[in-house]
């Protein structure tokens, strides 16, 4: 959901507006970047891309190793000077011809230039990085020349417009059409349209703004519509009109329905990619992007979405439609405060998708650091909550209750982790759910040479820091379950371990003064219902299929069956978190 229509637009608008195509200056002379120690050039990258940012900083960084002039980066929101040339990184507003911006694939780059601005456009991960190292290598020569206008080097050869269709229709041909007085407010939902179309053909879609929708000077379109047109609250309506896609809803719970809903219907074949959208109608909470798996009643979600660090702010819509498309009954969060900049962002989305948030706070000192009379930073750590997030249209809360880890002489801050706990009753059959959200110790080696954590401890005293973490949980799920028999239960929660780890190995076995009654949702799904690999990632990219997860959802086998764990993969999650959620489906015994 990331909101990059407003960039589409400046860059539309720019497009518009220029006279002259590359080819026109095929016959200009090389431009010089850097001469006598000094330089016209600023290096400009696209705001909205994190890749973008990253090799704009490295391109700086080696050019002023190598011309021994210090350039300037900015991102496109300061508006160009005619007078000053840029290096722009990234698919910027401004500039070059609208169908070599468009046409770029997945994994390919392209350097070009249009008069003195010099472009490095690229798509995927790593690869802005991997075409400024060959701008470094292959284009600009030993007096810092760049050779003349228009392609100058290309990966992965011109793919074809004509390859990707929606509807039968190339799918660049599309525009997005948002009303100018945006009740709903289509652009929080639909740009996570925008994005999953661009992700999956390749191409940058157009958009812009209407008054009126029987006046759209472009066809095809899609067309998110103004008026409510009757629909209830929640409701959606997805309708074909010739080659028209028009898009209603009743709330903006509806448009963020409907979103979900387009993106469940696109469907394609292999390449050449024909992508279909058919007229379809439904209504808020009934559409998950995967439906529950057949026979269970349960899907809970553990997500660690890092929405304390402002750099993140803009990728939170991605984390909160994530949840909203999988239709959890209960989200486990890890560093997720209850307010602040970036986790505003997120929880005022799923907060309007019908979800409502326990254990926001601390509520409790550990009862460990009460027994051993220590208390002291109880209620510290900028990156230790952990809510519950739960749909109210499905379960009210009964109780809640949420603590920091004991923590004894260990690092205090970064790395104290915590848990939140809730009871929640079915409004449906007043069946009762335990619900667990932790975050347990990361201490690594890493840690000690950084001069902040000077105090931390190392790997085997962070593994053992686990271990006694997993004792705190099952002495809780113990006590609460003697409260509440047999209660069906399930922890879910960044652990930052792998299965083999004693910690975990704990949790699933107990000890002999503390037992246990859960297992891994991973061993309780059958082989064929299951997600193998890593949970954790960098920004952007899928994780490993052969790797390890860290995240991990615990459920009572007691009383419950695991029908299904997934660990969310899709392209668009992944833009959120460095963590992919985890899933379970779970059917009561």
């Amino acid at each position: 959901m990331k909101k990059r229509s407003l960039r589409v637009i400046s860059l539309f608008l720019a497009l518009l507006c220029i006279v002259s195509t590359l080819a026109s200056c095929a016959n200009s002379r090389p431009v010089t970047l850097a001469k006598n120690g000094e330089t016209d050039y600023v290096i400009v990258y696209d705001a909205n891309d994190r890749e973008s940012k990253t090799a704009a900083n490295y391109l700086a960084a080696e050019l002023e190793k190598l011309t021994e002039v210090k350039f300037t980066v900015q991102d496109d929101t300061k508006a160009a000077d005619k007078k000053v040339p840029e290096i722009l990184v990234g698919r910027t507003n401004r500039g070059l011809e609208l169908d070599l911006q468009r046409t770029l694939r997945a994994g390919e780059y392209v350097i070009a230039r249009e008069k003195k601005n010099v472009y490095i456009l690229a798509e995927g991960t790593g690869i802005a990085t991997k075409a400024c190292k060959e701008f470094l290598s292959s284009v600009l020569s030993e007096d810092f020349k760049v050779a003349e206008s228009g392609e100058i080097l290309r990966t992965n050869g011109r793919w074809s417009i004509n390859t990707v269709t929606l509807n039968s229709r190339p799918i660049n041909d599309y525009t997005f059409y948002y009303p100018l007085d945006d009740t709903l407010c289509w652009r929080d939902s639909i740009g996570y349209v925008e994005d999953y179309l661009s992700s999956y053909s390749g191409f940058l879609l157009n958009s812009t703004t209407y008054t009126s929708a029987n006046d759209l000077p472009y066809s095809p379109a899609i067309v998110l519509n103004g008026s409510t047109d009757g629909l209830g609250e929640g409701e959606y309506k997805i309708e074909i009109k010739g080659d028209n896609i028009h898009v209603s809803a009743g709330s903006k719970e509806g448009a963020q329905a409907v979103a979900i809903a387009l993106m469940d219907g696109i469907t394609n074949g292999k390449e050449p990619m024909n992508l279909t959208l058919s007229a379809a109608s439904g209504k808020a909470t009934e559409n998950a992007m995967v439906p529950l798996t057949e026979g269970s009643s349960i899907r809970v979600m553990t997500f660690n979405v890092f929405a304390t660090s402002s750099e993140h702010k803009s990728l939170m819509t991605y984390a909160a439609s994530s949840m909203y498309a999988y239709g959890s009954d209960f989200v486990c969060l890890q560093e997720c405060p209850s307010e602040g900049n970036v986790a505003n962002v997120l929880l005022d989305d799923v907060k309007e998708a019908g979800y409502s948030i326990a254990c926001p706070t601390f509520s409790k000192v550990s009862p460990t650091a009460t027994a051993n009379q220590d208390e002291q930073y109880t209620h510290v750590g900028k990156l230790c909550y952990t809510p519950i997030l739960y749909r109210t249209d499905k379960w009210e809360l009964v109780e809640s209750e949420a603590y920091l880890y004991y923590w004894k002489s260990r690092y205090h801050y970064t790395n104290t982790k915590s848990l939140a706990y809730g009871v929640f009753k079915s409004k449906e059959t007043n069946e009762l759910v335990l619900v667990v959200s932790t975050h347990f110790p990361l201490m690594t080696g890493d840690y000690t040479q950084k001069a902040e954590y000077a105090n931390c401890t190392n790997d085997k005293e962070g593994a053992q820091w686990r271990y006694e973490t997993t004792l705190e949980i099952l002495k809780e799920v113990n006590n609460l379950r003697a409260k509440y028999p047999n209660i069906l239960t399930v922890v879910g929660g960044d652990m930052n371990a792998i299965s083999s780890e004693k910690s975990m190995q704990t949790m699933n076995n107990g000890t002999t003064d503390v037992p246990s009654i859960l297992t891994d949702g991973y061993d309780l799904a059958s082989d064929g219902a299951k997600t193998v690999g890593a949970s954790s990632h960098n920004y952007g990219s899928i994780p490993s299929g052969s790797g390890f997860p860290i995240d991990h959802i615990f459920v009572s086998d007691d009383v419950a069956n695991v029908l299904q764990h997934r660990i969310v993969k899709d392209t668009i999650t992944v833009q959120g978190s460095d963590h992919c959620p985890v899933i379970v489906d779970i059917a009561r015994k």
